[in-house]
């Protein structure tokens, strides 16, 4: 039987994405000395897999048709990373910023499985 330590590596060799994770916390702010909600970095640099799944189905969005697309995020099982939390994603020079949406699905072996939606900018 392989042992977890080199089935994570196995697994972590074919993941070429990094990611930031944030969670929103209750903070000082100096500006203003109050405590306000702020992204807090909870973890830094953690190796994942990005997947893009296109759905068959055609939704009516603005009155044009669209497909829908759901994006998935493999990561170890090992952190708990609640619904939410921002996730900055990096691969090949690229930065996108995701919020976790639902619960993840956690497989015994050694990932859970997380589903994304892009996170939108406020001006």
């Amino acid at each position: 039987m392989v042992g977890l330590g080199i089935t994570k590596d196995i697994i972590e060799r074919l993941w070429f994405g990094v990611c930031d994770i944030y969670v929103q916390e209750t903070a000082d702010n100096p500006e203003n000395k109050r405590r306000e909600m702020a992204w807090v970095l909870k973890y830094s640099g953690l190796k994942c897999k990005r997947i893009y799944k296109q759905s068959p189905a055609v939704v009516m969005e603005d009155l044009r048709n669209a497909k829908e697309q759901r994006i998935e995020l493999l990561i170890s099982k090992e952190y708990n990373i609640p619904a939410g939390a921002k996730i900055v994603y990096i691969e090949d020079g690229v930065t996108t910023e995701y919020k976790r949406s639902g619960e993840a699905q956690v497989y015994p072996s050694y990932h859970q499985q997380i589903y994304l939606e892009l996170l939108e900018k406020v001006a």
